[in-house]
């Protein structure tokens, strides 16, 4: 049994689903998923509480029991019983994977017996082969909206670049705010002098959580522009995101959620323009994170 611990938003969970299954296949397990920290909305235990969001999509969620997890945890033991918790850890097979830095870990993918993954494996190189797996898991479930299929229908007639601005919990929020930081408006102008460079002519379609905002701010952008406001985001933001990724183009802020988007777009002449500094700490590296072939500005 593989089990994988969910935690974050939309984008996070989908790079922890991702990894689970890759391990679940290698190791011809059954992939269970822990959403007890989604679950948990103790006042205070998070900068933002969130929800499963992976069910906006095709696959087949088996959730792990209480009991199933607990095999895996000693918060709250005595020191002693955590010594016999590793003891039956070891005896069982039973191994709790912890991310131990951002990069890519080749050393997960090798990982045997019954596993806990507990991280956040935000890399692609932890998924990459078996892609058309994950393509196939994050299919949609949910039809669009008359409006978003409307809109959608002109995202594909045209040379559409989805242009996603994410400022909310990285403003509003301290705990978020020290660790991730809004991109600047001198990342937005460089990518799209860069964009009109490689595609000439386009439609700027921007997608956002503070559209006024972009209302204001992007009036510098001189291609014909569409504001793509909340309105059109369906449940769990399963319009938005099937939306973003039916755009052929993009650029993309420091947001998992805006990484999906461009990812799930499986074009292999689109271009995809995405931030070098991801992070406030630039020691933590963000390298294994962003795929060859999209652009760093």
């Amino acid at each position: 049994m593989v089990i994988v611990q969910l935690l974050g938003g939309m984008g996070n969970q989908m790079f922890q689903y991702a990894l689970g299954k890759h391990l679940a296949l290698l190791n011809r397990a059954e992939l269970k998923l822990d959403t007890s920290i989604l679950l948990n909305w103790t006042p205070g235990k998070h900068a933002v509480n969130r929800g499963f969001d992976l069910d906006i999509f095709n696959l087949s969620p088996v959730f792990a029991s209480k009991k199933e997890i607990k095999k895996y945890h000693t918060d709250g033991f005595p020191v002693l019983d955590k010594v016999f918790f590793k003891l039956r850890e070891k005896l069982q097979g039973n191994r709790m994977t912890k991310e131990k830095h951002f990069h890519f870990d080749p050393a997960v993918l090798q990982a045997g017996g019954d596993l806990y993954l507990a991280g956040t494996w935000q890399s692609y190189k932890y998924f990459e082969a078996i892609e058309e797996e994950i393509r196939k898991d994050f299919a949609f479930s949910l039809p669009l909206s008359p409006a978003a299929e409307a809109l959608k229908q002109q995202l594909v007639q045209t040379n559409s670049v989805c242009l996603n601005v994410r400022r909310t919990d990285y403003v509003s929020v301290a705990a978020t705010s020290s660790i991730m930081a809004p991109v600047g408006i001198g990342y937005y102008k460089k990518a799209l002098r860069k964009m009109q460079e490689l595609q000439g002519d386009f439609s700027v379609f921007v997608f956002s959580d503070d559209i006024e905002w972009c209302r204001t701010n992007l009036a510098f952008i001189e291609q014909p522009v569409t504001f793509v406001d909340h309105s059109y985001a369906g449940r769990k933001f399963s319009d938005y995101l099937q939306l973003m990724a039916a755009c052929k183009h993009y650029i993309i802020p420091n947001s998992t959620f805006a990484w999906w988007g461009a990812w799930l777009n499986g074009s292999s002449s689109k271009t995809v323009i995405a931030p070098v500094e991801w992070f406030n700490d630039p020691s933590v590296s963000s390298a294994d994170l962003i795929p060859s072939s999209w652009i760093r500005l």
